[in-house]
């Protein structure tokens, strides 16, 4: 009964609502064309008063050139014209050549006209509108000027009630009002003086959006913060617009009563049928929906031979004698239920026993568990030791290693000083071969000294600006750049998060291997470039700590050398491995590997895609983590 009432309201309810928001809607649309239509044909007669204005000035100008001993033309114009309160006729010099006004003069008063703004304005060929200005008695008005033909200004001041009697005819209501404002959103005439000249700023864009797309209406907070109802129309020529508003509370007023007095009448409508209707469902579905319910009750305290007695031939009656038969089933399933908890009690002392089994196996595989941790632990400490013992082992290898050689070259230097004249062609060149052996033995060593201590002397990571580190080694590679005629183009490249030595290494050694490995008779060409990667960007797969919410660097070193066969793209960054004889490429094989163990400390990546004979494209991710960034 309580849904069936509730749905019942509900419906009503939004019936109602529904009603009274096409009732709003409608109120609402006749509202707006009624405001655009009162701005629109107040925009209209604000224009046709600023153009016949205009032609008037336009006139004035015009017969004084053609009639400069007639002063009272000036006047008679004057009287033709009701916008205007003063007219006044200027040369070139800014000199009064006739005048007329209404009140007293203010215009042709003044000992600055030639140096007004809207004088300047109207020489140069401008028609001039300015701003609402004041007289000594307080009276806003306009100024309007424009150039005189043949030559001089026009000039007319505007009283303000000329424009606000244009704009008052509109009906509507109470708390409708009508105002003009200019593009800057100054108030140019209102019901209200007090708000003649002040800015009413939030009308600037809007006002600006009507000049290009015409009128426009809608709902919006006004000056003094109502909800209002208004329109918006452009005054043509002018920058200006007209707008017409009406307080929400009262355009919708009649809406709101109407969306009430149906609410109420659903209302009473709702509760008359639902009385009816709980009449009706109590003596025919509740009583006997409670018996159903005294029935239930009784089988569900275990009186199973309980009968509901009911001689009803509709859906009630129906559901009784299916009750009757499910009692009858109730009872007779009862009995088999007994049976099986029997059966049942037995299988469950028989599951006890399994779980106790089972947590005494439980208890051993914990036992097993915290053993197996304990053994995993102790092999990563192991693990540790090792590389520790591995760096260190490889640091005092290099340096224990450097002292016999430095013996080797020191005896080769005395023996050539000492001996040499005396040495046969074989000898000398047995001795220049063992130099030469150790030189390259003092340069492996020494690569590979460098190789570890990319780990073990490692520097904080801090801001690196990558373009004066770049310009840095172009500096130092300067002899090997003139000596090859190469040049090295750096691209715009930003300050990163990484060790500064390192970086400063990464890009020596690529920059060094791109002008090494150049073609012969070909000048070599480097292009260094770096951007950070957008998110989605293809390249970030190639690494996969560089994912859409981590900021990623990419560094590219690009030449035109002889490239790397793609079988050699991995090998060529593993310690050791050179793809061409001493005799053509001097190194150690060990800088593309001290790269790759750089990049990698920085978790990036770096790969590389060359065709030979063309030259080869070195590319490095730098994934920079938030943290670090800041």
């Amino acid at each position: 009964m309580a849904w069936l009432s509730l749905t019942t309201v509900l419906m009503l309810l939004i019936t109602a609502g529904s009603v009274g928001y096409l009732v709003h809607r409608y109120e609402q649309e006749l509202w707006r064309s009624r405001l655009t239509e009162g701005a629109r044909n107040s925009a209209a007669s604000v224009a046709e008063i600023l153009m016949r204005t205009e032609r008037t000035l336009a006139v004035a100008g015009q017969a004084i050139a053609d009639a400069p001993d007639e002063h009272g033309l000036p006047a008679a114009l004057l009287a033709t014209e009701p916008a205007l309160v003063e007219v006044v006729q200027l040369d070139e010099e800014g000199t009064v050549l006739a005048a007329a006004f209404r009140d007293q003069p203010v215009l042709s008063s003044l000992f600055t006209l030639s140096q007004s703004k809207w004088f300047h304005a109207a020489l140069a060929g401008h028609h001039y509108q300015s701003r609402v200005q004041y007289t000594f008695e307080n009276d806003p008005y306009l100024i309007l000027s424009l150039p005189a033909k043949p030559q001089g200004v026009v000039v007319g001041r505007i009283h303000l009630d000329v424009l606000q009697n244009a704009v008052s005819t509109l009906d509507l209501g109470e708390t409708g009002r009508i105002y003009i404002v200019d593009a800057e959103g100054e108030v140019i005439a209102h019901a209200d003086r007090s708000m003649i000249g002040q800015q009413v700023d939030y009308v600037i864009e809007r006002t600006k959006a009507v000049q290009n797309n015409g009128a426009w209406s809608g709902e919006y907070s006004n000056y003094m913060g109502r909800s209002v109802l208004g329109a918006f129309s452009p005054v043509a020529g002018s920058g200006w617009a007209v707008i017409a508003e009406v307080a929400q509370q009262e355009a919708y007023t009649p809406s709101r009563n109407v969306t009430m007095l149906v609410i109420v009448l659903m209302l009473a409508l709702a509760t008359t049928m639902l009385k009816g209707n709980g009449a009706f469902l109590k003596r025919s579905i509740f009583q006997p929906l409670i018996h159903l319910s005294e029935g239930a009750l009784r089988l569900g305290q275990g009186d199973l031979a309980y009968r509901i007695l009911d001689g009803r031939n509709d859906e009630i009656g129906q559901i009784t004698t299916a009750f009757n038969e499910m009692a009858a089933d109730l009872e007779r399933q009862n009995h088999a239920v007994v049976q099986k908890n029997l059966a049942l009690i037995e299988e469950i002392d028989s599951h006890r026993q399994t779980q106790e089994e089972l947590r005494v196996l439980n208890g051993s595989l914990e036992e097993r568990i915290v053993e197996r941790t304990r053994e995993l632990e102790l092999l990563a400490t192991d693990l540790t030791r090792s590389n520790k013992e591995l760096q260190e082992f490889a640091y005092v290898a290099s340096h224990d290693l450097q002292e016999p050689l430095r013996k080797v070259r020191a005896f080769g230097d005395r023996l050539v000083t000492r001996s040499g004249a005396q040495m046969d062609e074989v000898s000398r060149d047995y001795l220049t071969r063992m130099e030469n052996a150790a030189e390259r033995m003092q340069s492996l060593i020494d690569a590979l000294l460098t190789y570890s201590r990319v780990t073990t002397q490692a520097q904080p990571l801090s801001a690196v600006n990558l373009q004066q580190v770049a310009s840095e080694v172009v500096s130092d590679l300067e002899i090997q750049i003139e000596r090859l005629h190469g040049e090295v183009r750096i691209g715009p490249l930003d300050t990163i998060c990484a060790d500064p030595l390192q970086m400063r290494q990464l890009l020596q050694n690529l920059i060094g291997n791109a002008l090494k490995f150049h073609q012969e008779d070909v000048a070599p060409i480097v292009h260094l470039t770096g951007r950070w990667l957008a998110p989605g960007d293809p390249h970030r797969t190639l690494n996969p700590a560089c994912n859409d919410d981590v900021p990623v660097y990419a560094l590219c070193v690009a030449d035109n050398g002889i490239g790397i066969d793609a079988q050699y793209s991995d090998r060529i960054f593993q310690v050791f491995q050179r793809l061409h004889g001493r005799n053509q490429y001097e190194g150690t094989g060990v800088g593309l590997a001290i790269c790759r163990k750089i990049v990698e400390r920085h978790n990036g990546i770096i790969t590389v895609q060359s065709t030979p004979g063309i030259g080869s494209q070195f590319v490095i991710l730098l994934p920079m983590s938030i943290g670090n960034m800041q």
